[in-house]
């Protein structure tokens, strides 16, 4: 994970609720990034009990289509859920044009495929998207942020 962050301090098999502050007491990256995942791990179990582990959001989300050229497949906006975590597609697009797969090739000749969602989260810094910068501190590294990376294959 990017970042220099001090330790990674959630574990699920604590059951931890909640992260309380102290008045008086050192603030550490830990405890609020702990805090966050106490909370994501929360939601996600609840998504995954009452709907199970993926389902379309609205729609047939990402539905996979032929486009009109036969050249490429199409992939249909909407929102989808994989393991609670929520994935969208703002616009539909070719198979071709996946942001997070940008060496993606389309089937050439005619049969029978299988698509899949492969989802991962990972971390992102100021490098890798510059309006992280905190123009107040002038443009310093302040945070990293989470990112869901869908890569239809």
């Amino acid at each position: 994970m990017k970042g220099d962050f001090s330790r990674n301090s959630f574990d699920p098999n604590k059951h931890y609720r909640g992260v309380r502050m102290q008045q008086g007491c050192v603030q550490m990256d830990a405890d609020w990034n702990e805090q966050t995942d106490i909370t994501d791990y929360g939601n996600r179990r609840l998504l995954r009990l009452f709907r199970g582990c993926h389902w379309p959001a609205s729609g047939a989300g990402f539905a996979i289509g032929v486009a009109t050229d036969q050249q490429d497949l199409t992939i249909g906006l909407g929102r989808y859920y994989v393991n609670g975590l929520l994935l969208e597609n703002s616009r539909s697009l070719y198979f071709t044009d996946q942001t997070d797969y940008p060496q993606a090739i389309s089937p050439t000749q005619d049969s029978v495929y299988l698509t899949y969602l492969d989802v991962w989260q990972r971390s992102l810094s100021v490098a890798d998207d510059a309006d992280m910068a905190e123009s107040a501190l002038g443009g310093a590294d302040t945070a990293t942020r989470l990112y869901t990376v869908r890569k239809l294959n």
